[in-house]
């Protein structure tokens, strides 16, 4: 078995969660039901956090052996990309009753997001606090516990957020990112550090580092309970979150000013054969439009 902070100790080509032998699975870090959707949902293709290289696949990396990646984390993806994650996006539930396989599903993706970064924590230009490696240290080893079926689960909070793509405000490229990103990071302040994966209009978040009282601040029908309930239309009141997000949004909706010429052309053959009116009464297409909006009002109340 490996040690407790699996990530930093591990053996080369050991994986990181059973500790069995190597080969390794050169794995999706988000699941690959999610880059599907995007792709089918979308043009067909998918970008890089790099405006100017175009991809086919989501972001792989080798941390787990073929039982734990295909055999024991399948069933819980499974149920929750049969029960809850295609039903919202087609549009065909807003409620949802929580299981432990949603709970598991979740917890191998928080696990997932923490382990890759303690590979490599500097990655990213990231600047994690010895508090902030502490905690991701702390949770990867609980969370590993309970995934094995060692523990039952640790008490690490799981929120399942469910977002539309017509937010307004001062956010710029925020409803894009929220709707149509597939996403996993940790990230934080100060006082607090979060993993939170964007799964095309659904966002999970695990607090992993907070100040006393956070609790309050998501008090609003997003935490995750086998047994419970959660519905699209909740609210949380923690702002550091918010603003973590509408930065990242922001950087990558600003990114595309720095796209090629080369790319631009790519992106001008691509959208010929769309289907414009498919588009526009799409998700997708609904938050494009509503960030364009957002944008020119922005700009309208800077020349005033």
């Amino acid at each position: 078995m490996l040690a407790e902070a699996s990530a930093m100790n591990a053996i080369p080509g050991q994986c990181l969660l059973c500790g069995g032998p190597p080969p390794l699975v050169n794995g999706h870090l988000i699941p690959d039901f999610a880059i599907r959707r995007l792709k089918k949902d979308g043009t067909g293709f998918l970008r890089s956090q790099d405006p100017n290289r175009r991809v086919q696949d989501g972001v792989k990396e080798p941390l787990l052996c073929e039982d734990c990646d295909g055999r024991r984390f399948s069933d819980a993806e499974t149920s929750f990309a049969s029960r809850i994650f295609h039903p919202f996006l087609d549009g065909r539930a807003l409620q949802f009753d929580c299981s432990e396989a949603d709970r598991y599903f979740i917890a191998s993706l928080v696990w997932r997001a923490i382990v890759s970064r303690l590979r490599d924590p500097a990655a990213d230009d990231a600047d994690y606090l010895h508090e902030d490696l502490a905690a991701m240290e702390d949770a990867a080893g609980r969370l590993r516990r309970y995934l094995l079926g060692e523990e039952r689960y640790p008490e690490l909070e799981q929120h399942v957020l469910f977002w539309g793509p017509d937010g307004h405000g001062q956010f710029i490229g925020l409803n894009a990112y929220l709707n149509m990103a597939n996403d996993l990071q940790i990230v934080g302040s100060t006082e607090r550090l979060y993993a939170y994966a964007i799964l095309g209009a659904i966002v999970i978040a695990s607090p992993l580092r907070m100040p006393a009282g956070f609790d309050e601040e998501w008090r609003g029908g997003t935490l995750l309970v086998p047994g419970g309930r959660i519905s699209a239309g909740q609210t949380i009141n923690d702002r550091v979150f918010g603003g973590i997000l509408a930065t990242r949004a922001e950087a990558i909706y600003k990114s595309r000013d720095s796209m090629s010429e080369r790319q631009r052309a790519k992106v001008r053959d691509t959208f010929r054969n769309v289907d414009w009116e498919r588009l526009a009464e799409s998700r997708h297409g609904q938050a494009l439009i509503r960030d364009y909006l957002n944008r020119e009002a922005i700009e309208a109340d800077e020349k005033e």
